[in-house]
């Protein structure tokens, strides 16, 4: 039995919302265990359950009011925004709300068109569903070129003032710097809109690629790092990495617990499983 994240609402109530999560899991014979934990969420967890933790990564977000295209560290971001803006591409921001009926139903197509009939994945960090009427508060930001979208980001409210990357898609063999432009534009409708803080991506294994480029690195780091980056070529760990370091974000550890040692192996599988990293036994999926 698989949990995402922390629980919800008032912090006082983590506890008993802990404690029924457990009861379902037994009553049902099911191993309880739960991805992409917080800090405290995992001290709950490892307090009121007796869980096992391990750090699988970190969450990146990005602090609007800090954020600059300004500075060494930037000028990646800062030259391929600025060379994408030179081909004619624009953007925009708006809530989904906002978007006319014709919109809507053109954003839906895309997301579709643009999976390229590979399985939707993102268990831990996103919805399962998407631009329905209950998410008239997400916000969605697009890039255009000659009045064609070429690749849009979608996020949905996180707390009163922040927002969390739900989907981010695109044409293609689209131009390099498309998706750099949208983060941009994105966090400028931030600073127009009281948002606080943009969630990226997670990135997996995060603390190991950084002190693996440290000329420190013992052989060990060295090698799993290597062992990493060679998975990297069907699941983007080490690139998804790389790509959110280049915003200079924060960076918050999220955790997987689970009751005992002998568990994590099948809690791994169940976590593969739920990201659509490996496919489930009996009838294929066939819902697009």
């Amino acid at each position: 039995m698989l949990a995402s994240g922390d629980p919800f609402g008032e912090f006082s109530l983590w506890p008993q919302a802990i404690e029924n999560f457990l009861e379902e899991a037994k009553r049902h014979a099911w191993t309880p265990a739960v991805m992409g934990a917080s800090d405290s969420g995992g001290e709950v967890w490892v307090e009121h359950a007796g869980m096992l933790a391990i750090d699988i990564g970190d969450e990146a977000i990005i602090n609007v009011k800090d954020f600059t295209l300004e500075g060494r560290p930037m000028a990646n971001v800062r030259q391929m925004v600025n060379r994408i803006k030179r081909k004619g591409y624009s953007t925009w921001s708006k809530r989904w709300s906002e978007l006319t009926a014709q919109q809507q139903s053109e954003f839906r197509n895309l997301a579709k068109k643009w999976r390229y009939g590979v399985a939707e994945r993102g268990f831990s960090m996103s919805m399962d569903r998407f631009g329905t009427e209950l998410d008239s508060d997400c916000l969605i930001t697009a890039a255009e070129l000659e009045g064609q979208i070429k690749g849009f980001l979608y996020f949905v409210p996180w707390s009163s003032d922040r927002i969390s990357l739900d989907r981010m898609m695109r044409e293609k063999n689209i131009d390099p710097g498309v998706t750099e432009l949208l983060i941009v534009e994105t966090v400028e409708f931030a600073k127009l809109n009281n948002i606080s803080h943009i969630s990226l991506n997670f990135a997996a294994f995060r603390s190991l690629f950084e002190r693996a480029d440290k000329i420190s690195a013992g052989p060990i780091v060295r090698s799993t790092r290597n062992l990493i980056r060679f998975f990297s070529n069907w699941f983007q760990v080490e690139s998804l990495y790389r790509f959110n370091a280049k915003f200079q974000p924060e960076w918050r550890t999220r955790y997987v617990l689970y009751p005992k040692a002998k568990d994590i192996v099948s809690v791994a599988w169940a976590a593969l499983r739920a990201e659509k990293f490996i496919a489930g036994f009996g009838r294929p999926d066939k819902r697009v």
